[in-house]
């Protein structure tokens, strides 16, 4: 026979699944939260790394632009002296 000092009652029993369950809640809850703010991290750069892209490649066709419109210049220069 078990030793009854040992043995819960229903209403710790009870108890205990209670704050499990709290405690699975709360672990939910803080994984939720974790996962949002990394999603929303990682959003943040992806849109700061496209955003920095994009400003480079705009620069680049700017000069690009102006090289050719200057060199498309000095040729008409050229030949109109």
């Amino acid at each position: 026979m078990a030793n009854s000092l040992t043995l819960q009652t229903e209403r710790e029993i009870r108890y205990e699944q209670r704050c499990q369950k709290k405690k699975n809640e709360q672990q939910t809850m803080d994984r939720t939260k974790r996962f949002e703010n990394r999603c929303r991290l990682s959003n943040e750069a992806s849109y700061e790394v496209s955003n920095a892209i994009s400003l480079l490649a705009q620069k680049n066709m700017n000069e690009c632009v102006s090289s050719s419109s200057s060199s498309t210049r000095r040729s008409y220069n050229y030949l109109s002296t």
